[in-house]
């Protein structure tokens, strides 16, 4: 995909400090060419964990969304 992302923003964030839990907020916005933009956010108990699976679930949507480019849309008609 990575010719077709053009701007990708990662932001981490701690949301409630030193007290521990699921409180880590990851979150990724991606810009591309022929999918318009995409925005993923999640919460993990760690940085690290919520990366990877922000990493994970963007393949999964950048995936879903060029497929959908890709495939001729049918009509109603077509489906019958």
């Amino acid at each position: 995909f990575g010719q077709q992302i053009t701007h990708a923003q990662l932001g981490v964030e701690d949301v409630n400090g030193p007290r521990g839990g699921v409180d880590k907020r990851c979150s990724l916005r991606l810009k591309t060419r022929q999918a318009g933009e995409i925005a993923i956010e999640l919460m993990e108990a760690d940085f690290f964990t919520g990366v990877d699976r922000l990493v994970e679930r963007a393949a999964r949507a950048l995936d879903r969304a060029f497929s959908r480019k890709r495939e001729p849309r049918r009509s109603a008609r077509q489906s019958m």
